[in-house]
């Protein structure tokens, strides 16, 4: 964890390390973890718009639905990025 209490899956999240995350996933760490800003690894990974990232957390049945603190669900973050095949992945 870092200080924004952010775990491993977080940060391959946000680099985009597929095969990183997919690991860990099969390892058994928790694909819905929340950091401080109570994001998940699907947040933080439409945030930066890594579309394989997002395909590899929804089909580790990653919550779809879940809100951070602002109340955003990824949809938010995956239309920021403007990544119309995150949109796609995501309706």
């Amino acid at each position: 964890m870092d200080g924004h209490k952010s775990t491993g899956l977080h940060m391959a999240a946000r680099l985009g390390h597929s095969s990183i995350a997919e690991y860990l996933v099969l390892q058994g760490v928790q694909v819905d973890a929340r950091n401080k800003l109570l994001q998940t690894a699907l947040h933080v990974a439409t945030t930066y718009g890594w579309e394989g990232m997002t395909e590899m957390l929804l089909k580790a049945k990653a919550d779809i639905l879940a809100k951070d603190s602002h109340y955003r669900q990824a949809f938010h973050y995956a239309c920021c990025a403007g990544s119309t095949k995150l949109v796609i992945f995501l309706l």
